[in-house]
């Protein structure tokens, strides 16, 4: 199915919790967006991943492996499954209630486009870190979306397309290089087996951050995964995972809550 994409990676991409401010409601505290990167090469592992989970709690083939749906056992499987993958992890996570002036956020996929800048941001220097202008490999990177239902794709890439002519005046950091918005897909979780182990990322990351879910802070899945998350000169705080805004970062680095945070992934990793 993706053979016929000029890429030489393929990311694919899925979120958690949601968009709303009513959090009286109902409304998730956090919105969580993850990639799962690989070279195109290794997408058949990501089937086989799928597969050899299925079969291990016997599950039908045609199952579609959703996280929130998962007991425990299955989720700490599932994430060691994913450790053993050639991949990279990338998740931005947003604390909503953090936002200042959250009616920036009232129009049609505000915060979803916020987020998707962020993580492309990232994707695209984890390109650049790793890309040998020396491999016959194609630089470019095929991000692969699950379909939300109701959105337009085209928006999106009207978005992306919308800064890159602003990164000619602006400081936009996206390395354009590596992104090409024609190689913006979108597909139903059902129809691309890899979508499902982005699901599993955004879920086990907004399974450690979200306050309102029944287990609490279950923060082991992000620690199994961490060894997968994108870093730079040893650095994962603002590379393979990214928290926003800005005026959480004194919360998160010194509340007892976060000492997960802290130990794990704040901290350099030489």
């Amino acid at each position: 199915m993706l053979e016929k994409y000029n890429c030489g990676y393929i990311c694919v991409i899925d979120e958690s919790g949601d968009e709303g401010f009513k959090f009286d409601k109902g409304s998730s505290t956090w919105f969580v967006l993850s990639g799962y990167l690989i070279k195109k090469s290794f997408y058949q592992n990501t089937i086989d991943c799928i597969r050899n989970i299925k079969n291990e709690f016997k599950w039908k083939a045609e199952k579609h492996i959703h996280w929130k749906k998962l007991h425990h056992f299955e989720k700490k499987y599932f994430s060691k499954q994913i450790a053993h993958q050639k991949c990279t992890l990338i998740t931005v996570c947003v604390h909503k209630l953090g936002i200042i002036e959250k009616e920036k956020f009232d129009s049609r996929y505000r915060l979803y486009f916020y987020t998707c800048r962020y993580l492309i941001e990232r994707i695209s220097w984890h390109a650049r870190d790793v890309y040998n202008i020396k491999s016959d490999l194609s630089n470019k990177i095929l991000l692969i979306f699950s379909n939300r239902s109701g959105m337009s794709y085209d928006e999106l890439k009207s978005y992306f397309n919308f800064l890159k002519l602003k990164s000619e005046i602006e400081d936009i950091r996206i390395e354009w290089q590596h992104i090409d918005c024609d190689l913006i897909k979108a597909f139903p979780p059902g129809k691309l087996e890899g979508l499902q182990l982005a699901d599993a990322v955004a879920g086990a990351f907004y399974n450690a951050f979200e306050d309102k879910i029944p287990a609490k802070h279950e923060t082991e899945y992000v620690q199994i995964l961490k060894n997968k998350v994108y870093r730079h000169k040893g650095n994962f705080w603002g590379y393979g995972l990214k928290i926003a805004p800005r005026e959480i970062h004194h919360q998160v680095e010194n509340d007892q809550k976060f000492e997960w945070l802290q130990q794990v992934y704040i901290k350099k990793v030489l």
